[in-house]
């Protein structure tokens, strides 16, 4: 067997692997920040992240929750346009997305006096382009599912997002299509804490943020965004395990920012289904929800930066 990296790809027609790095321009994004809770999100980070990095006593870093900083942001987006940087002559794609995502740390151990790294971690995510599925989880490991979105999202709701369930696993259970995700307007009024925060938006707030100056003339200006990801491949012999593991590091440039648009309040329904059961696995209770800040909408530009793969294990 040839050495990890050695192998060329083969290139078969229609394939939709695209690789990065990408391009997004003129996202929309709405965004529901969600309380959540730290324990829970704990685990999910032990479970998936963590556990490819060895026991305990081995590794030399771990990912963690931080207590103060334990929610989840629950963010629809529309992508006009989506094309490989290196295929960009060919075409592009549009979609949109519905995923959760959490702020994790990266702490270098044994010692060392490194400071924890600021990362999102994104364990679920739904699309309704086959060929953007297939690329985010082959590609990248983005865990990518198949998603509707009626109506198209937009600056009023709902917005519902159905997927492929199984309701309970039960040998007499038939896949079906199934709502997920619910949000509507909220009955009720909602007290929101300020919208301004210490971290750039998504993940906090951007208004008065400064961004920083471009190091080339013509640079991009642009606020970076770490995101981690657990990149997993089912061996086709021994099937409990996987013949390919990685953590994959990335980075996301988000760009030529417009201003904040407030929505209006709302409260989220999570289904729950025996193959996906979010609020219980992210700890967001017992899934009717009302965010924690003001769900707002933005738009700009976003580039996704090629990755790196972190730490890469393949069954011998």
């Amino acid at each position: 067997m040839a050495p990890l990296g050695t192998v060329p790809l083969i290139v078969q027609d229609g394939d939709p692997q695209m690789p990065p790095p990408y391009s997004f321009p003129g996202v929309s994004i709405r965004n529901f920040p969600l309380s959540a809770d730290p324990e829970k999100l704990q685990q999910l980070c032990d479970n998936r992240l963590n556990t490819i990095l060895g026991t305990p006593g081995e590794r030399k870093c771990e990912y963690r929750i931080d207590k103060d900083d334990s929610f989840v942001d629950l963010n629809v987006l529309t992508y006009p346009r989506m094309y490989s940087n290196e295929l960009e002559n060919i075409g592009y794609i549009s979609q949109h997305e519905l995923y959760f995502g959490l702020s994790v740390y990266k702490h270098m151990l044994q010692g060392s006096e490194v400071p924890p790294e600021r990362t999102i971690f994104v364990p679920y995510i739904f699309v309704d382009n086959v060929w953007s599925l297939i690329s985010g989880r082959e590609v990248m490991g983005y865990p990518k599912l198949r998603a509707s979105f009626q109506p198209l999202p937009s600056e009023a709701y709902p917005i519902i997002v159905s997927t492929d369930v199984l309701t309970e696993y039960s040998p007499k259970t038939s896949q079906t299509f199934r709502p997920l995700v619910e949000i509507y307007e909220s009955r009720a009024s909602s007290a929101f804490t300020d919208q301004q925060g210490d971290t750039p938006w998504p993940w906090g707030a951007l208004d008065n943020l400064a961004l920083p100056s471009p190091q080339v003339k013509g640079a991009r200006v642009g606020i970076a965004f770490p995101i981690i990801q657990l990149k997993q491949i089912r061996d086709s012999e021994e099937t409990d395990r996987a013949c390919y593991q990685a953590l994959v590091s990335s980075k996301i440039i988000a760009s030529t920012f417009q201003q904040r648009t407030d929505l209006d309040p709302a409260e989220i329904k999570i289904h729950r289904y025996d193959n996906l059961r979010i609020a219980e696995v992210l700890g967001l209770g017992d899934g009717v929800l009302k965010p924690i800040k003001r769900p707002c909408l933005r738009k700009c530009d976003l580039e996704f930066e090629k990755p790196q793969n972190l730490i890469v294990r393949c069954l011998a």
